[in-house]
């Protein structure tokens, strides 16, 4: 299976919270964001992706029709793509911009779970 296609995959099933009895699936889809990010030499790419990552995670936690125990795993887990792009924001605007995200994921964490 081609590799950005298995990444979709994964992305979906973390997404819609397909498995939502085995936390090791959302831990493989950060360890291979990881793997990915140490691979990536563009600066802008690595943070492009550490966005995705974060909406992914934060649409998940706002799904009510997904399991509690699934988004509130994803709302633990989401400090680590949080905490990584911190490190690419290099203007005002993109530091504008995870400031922003981290406001909007205190307000709908505390409002969806």
């Amino acid at each position: 299976m081609n590799e950005a296609l298995a990444f979709g995959t994964l992305e979906l099933t973390i997404r819609h919270g397909l498995q939502p009895d085995n936390p090791h699936t959302l831990y493989h889809y950060l360890d291979v964001v990881e793997d990915r990010l140490a691979t990536e030499k563009n600066e802008n790419v690595k943070r492009a992706m550490l966005k995705r990552v974060l909406h992914t995670l934060l649409d998940t936690i706002c799904d009510t029709s997904i399991s509690f125990h699934w988004r509130y795993l994803c709302l633990d887990n989401i400090y680590k793509p949080l905490n990584s792009v911190e490190q690419y924001d290099k203007t005002e605007g993109q530091k504008a911009e995870t400031r922003h995200f981290k406001y909007e994921l205190s307000l709908l964490g505390t409002y969806f779970l």
